[in-house]
């Protein structure tokens, strides 16, 4: 999988917040951070798989317009993950466990987080997004409350984090809080815009996607 395939990948898989909490407008405004994020944990436990689409929008110093991406995100407890790029050049990062998969151009390596400690951050962070846990992030990140989007804006902390990105903004719908857009903005200021829709909660997802390039056989 090439570089910059790879890095939105990673980054962004780096970031998928699965929340679900009906709740009317103006009560969101109203809350403050730590309402919100314990709203937030309560509404994520029940949630123990879920699928969707995503587009992503690489915005490159170095291009004039963005590079356009879309695929299909799935994760699963315990630990594990599927990101799918469909257009315009299909390839998958899969992780189940500890081992990954990395797949592109019919040729598939596997790894151990343990050996790539970017791509283990990463991930660890989709862990806890998944959870709702993020009172674990103070950390590596100061947490910013947008009740205006509504969302929230991470902003790095730790020399670690801000070597791969500076900020992240997430952006909930406002009715559901289902993140519906995610901005990174990357240690060098590019930018990577991706949008999340069409979610299926709590599916059957067969276990060989996380550990093969194609789908499961039917």
């Amino acid at each position: 999988m090439g570089g910059e395939q790879l890095k939105p990948a990673v980054v962004l898989a780096g970031v998928f917040f699965l929340v679900f909490l009906c709740v009317a407008p103006g009560f969101v405004s109203a809350m403050d951070l730590d309402e919100f994020l314990t709203a937030v944990e309560a509404k994520a436990a029940p949630v123990n798989s879920f699928s969707c689409r995503f587009t992503q929008e690489r915005h490159l110093a170095i291009f004039a317009k963005p590079v356009l991406f879309s695929g299909l995100l799935k994760m699963s407890r315990p630990r594990q993950l599927r990101w799918e790029f469909l257009k315009p050049i299909p390839s998958v990062l899969a992780l189940k466990g500890t081992t990954g998969l990395r797949c592109s151009n019919g040729r598939s390596q596997r790894f151990e987080l343990a050996a790539d400690p970017v791509i283990a951050s990463v991930v660890e962070q989709m862990w806890t997004w998944m959870d709702g846990s993020y009172r674990s992030l103070p950390q590596t990140w100061q947490i910013e409350y947008l009740p205006q989007a509504p969302g929230i804006r991470l902003v790095a902390k730790s020399a670690g984090v801000k070597a791969v990105m500076q900020a992240v903004r997430i952006s909930f719908d406002r009715t559901t809080l289902r993140p519906v857009e995610i901005e990174i903005i990357d240690s060098g200021g590019d930018r990577t815009v991706l949008a999340f829709s069409e979610y299926v909660i709590n599916p059957l997802l067969a276990e060989t996607i996380f550990s093969q390039c194609g789908p499961p056989a039917q």
